[in-house]
């Protein structure tokens, strides 16, 4: 129940400050009589209305807890006219506020786009990166192989006439023999490279991913 704080007597009508709604009640031509008339006028400015029921006029007496003589009540009450102009600015600095708020949110929606296409971009590019080198070290690798089998065949016919070769032909076999072991030791340390390198592409592509996902998620509760 609301508790009455003031009531006026202001032109025709009758004006009840409560808390901090006021309700305005068009009264009838014979006001003595106490009843108000029938029917709904307007509300306005978000926190007076002009109400006619004779259910509200009941009810204010209560509240008052006054006998329902209106007259009498109305000439001993203290002049209570809401401010509606203070009530008119109050209403448009909160919609300025508002406004404001919505513009930050705005703004803010459109960062966290731009956050996202970035890092949309960062993953295409690191991808296409990372298929240029790994495409490059395949082919790095096929050479090498390629080389290691060359050698392997020079060996082969070293070793079907290693009976008839010199020890100047014997040192041309260790020297195919280290650059074979070479050629497998730079095929072993590229394939880890490659290895190594994969890996890491994997987890800054993964970590990319996991903060597009959060940025999203952010721009989603923005929305």
């Amino acid at each position: 129940m609301h508790q009455i704080t003031g009531l006026n007597k202001f032109d025709n009508s009758l004006i009840i400050q409560k808390e901090t709604m006021a309700v305005v009640m068009e009264m009838s031509s014979s006001a003595s009589d106490g009843n108000l008339e029938q029917g709904f006028v307007e509300i306005y400015d978000n926190s007076t209305a002009l109400l006619q029921t004779s259910d509200i006029w009941e009810f204010v007496c209560d509240v008052n807890d006054m006998q329902c003589d209106h007259e009498a009540r109305l000439g001993n009450a203290e002049e209570i006219i809401p401010d509606i102009d203070q009530a008119n600015e109050d209403d448009a600095n909160k919609i300025e506020l508002l406004e404001k708020e919505e513009e930050e949110f705005r703004d803010e929606r459109e960062h966290q786009k731009k956050r996202i296409q970035s890092q949309q971009e960062n993953i295409a590019k690191m991808q296409t990166e990372q298929e240029k080198n790994a495409a490059k070290r395949q082919e790095t690798i096929k050479n090498l192989e390629s080389k290691v089998k060359e050698s392997e065949h020079e060996l082969e016919k070293i070793e079907q006439k290693r009976q008839y070769q010199s020890t100047s032909q014997q040192e041309n076999e260790n020297k195919l023999r280290r650059k074979l072991q070479k050629s497998s030791d730079a095929i072993t340390r590229l394939q880890e490279e490659s290895k190594k390198k994969a890996e890491e592409h994997y987890r800054k592509q993964k970590i990319l991913k996991e903060e597009l996902t959060e940025l999203k998620k952010k721009l989603k509760d923005l929305e």
